[in-house]
């Protein structure tokens, strides 16, 4: 609709009047933080509507996994989201970024890490992740997006210690980013320096042995060798990971594939 494509302009626009603020060496933690919580505001209410929407209107709402953009309500938004985060990726530095609690408060209302969490999708966090894995996939095709960086130092390295077994909406994105990564060391190979402008500066890059270094803001690291991840396929169709609720039962479920 009209309101929510000027909606998403207005983000678009703000996202990157602040990053061009923030180059200026000002203090912008008052507005990011207005940002990040009107960003999940609308994030938590267009998710708890896709989640307590019928089971025939929920299933309308998928994106199909091979044509993503279907210009209805809820791909503006998650058009919209991924703009501001890749509009405050420009240069990011990883948890000592200025953005850095805004990218965090948005990533997680999207992407919910910690705490419990049913598996699968919603379907605005299936439009939310096709964009940023079209993103990462054209990065590693030679196109410039900043946005990488932001979603190396949210997503962190590839396998958290002591996870649970579910399949939850942020694990399924973490499996498909490192799927695409692993092309990274050829992308290397081909423009080094290139290749460097798609990490944080806490992540750095061993060519010798095609692994990825995070290191935390208390010193430690955590090493990521992409050639020896072993990531089952992920499919983002709705028959495979968007919920209904089990019998008796209002809590969402994986859908079977």
């Amino acid at each position: 609709s009209y309101n929510i494509a000027k909606l998403q302009e207005s983000y678009e626009v703000l996202s990157r009047h602040l990053y061009q603020l923030k180059k200026t060496d000002a203090d912008i933690s008052q507005f990011s933080g207005i940002l990040a919580r009107s960003i999940k505001y609308i994030v938590d209410t267009t998710r708890d509507y896709c989640r307590n929407a019928p089971p025939a209107e929920r299933q309308r709402l998928y994106a199909q996994a091979d044509a993503p953009s279907d210009l209805s309500v809820l791909d503006s938004i998650a058009e919209m989201v991924i703009s501001v985060l890749e509009n405050t990726s420009h240069e990011f530095s990883g948890f000592d970024d200025k953005f850095g609690n805004m990218a965090r408060e948005i990533w997680d209302s999207v992407l919910p890490r910690f705490g419990t969490h049913a598996p699968g999708m919603d379907p605005l966090q299936q439009r939310f992740v096709l964009r940023l894995i079209e993103k990462i996939r054209e990065n590693m095709e030679g196109w410039y997006s900043p946005l990488s960086r932001q979603a190396l130092a949210v997503i962190g390295p590839y396998a958290a210690k002591a996870e649970s077994g579910e399949r939850t909406a942020f694990k399924l994105c973490r499996d498909l980013f490192y799927q695409e990564f692993q092309d990274y060391p050829a992308f290397y190979e081909k423009d080094g320096e290139r290749a460097k402008t798609l990490l944080p500066d806490n992540v750095r890059y061993e060519p010798e042995t095609a692994t990825l270094i995070h290191r935390y803001s208390f010193g430690d690291e955590d090493r990521t060798i992409l050639p020896a991840l072993e990531i089952a396929p992920v499919t983002l169709s709705a028959e495979s990971i968007g919920f209904i609720p089990p019998a008796g039962s209002t809590s969402p479920a994986l859908r079977s594939a």
